[in-house]
């Protein structure tokens, strides 16, 4: 695990040093800064603003501002919208990805493009959630994998560790 994170991290510094300042689309006050790839992976508290969402048919949904998720010690704090059709009966919450929730399981890699690969189950009351994220410099794309609902991704900036 050790190796895997110290070649996260030099790979990183090659070859996503940084990336530009720039304030998201929709007039949102988050401003997108530079951060290295293995920092953001490795950091406390990661926060990805959320821009846009692709459902598992296909469909891309443009998102207002005020849609993020943030991983914050062992903890997964997610707002985040959901569409696209559950396989039982809802237990009883109107939006099933807004909690803030116990990892299980966090595990950091490198993909083949060198992106900082972060994956972790949360486990609430209406499911249990399978996130994978991949963070290469500020931009982060994060698939959600619902046990008993279609899977959904989601594509972000990095606005802060």
């Amino acid at each position: 695990m050790l190796k895997v994170k110290h070649f996260v991290m030099a790979l990183a510094a090659a070859l996503f040093a940084s990336c530009g300042a720039s304030a998201p689309a929709g007039g949102g006050s988050a401003v997108r800064r530079p951060v290295a790839t293995a920092d953001a992976a490795d950091a406390a508290r990661t926060r990805i603003q959320v821009h846009t969402a692709t459902t598992q048919r296909g469909r891309t949904v443009p998102l207002s501002a005020g849609f993020f998720v943030e991983l914050h010690g062992d903890s997964l704090l997610s707002e985040l919208p959901y569409f696209g059709r559950a396989y039982s009966a809802p237990i009883g919450t109107d939006n099933v990805l807004s909690f803030d929730a116990p990892v299980r399981g966090l595990a950091r890699s490198a993909t083949e493009r060198g992106a900082a690969r972060l994956e972790l189950t949360v486990r609430t009351i209406e499911d249990t959630f399978r996130f994978r994220i991949d963070i290469s410099g500020a931009d982060a794309d994060i698939s959600v994998r619902p046990q008993r609902r279609e899977s959904i991704s989601f594509r972000g900036d990095v606005v802060g560790p």
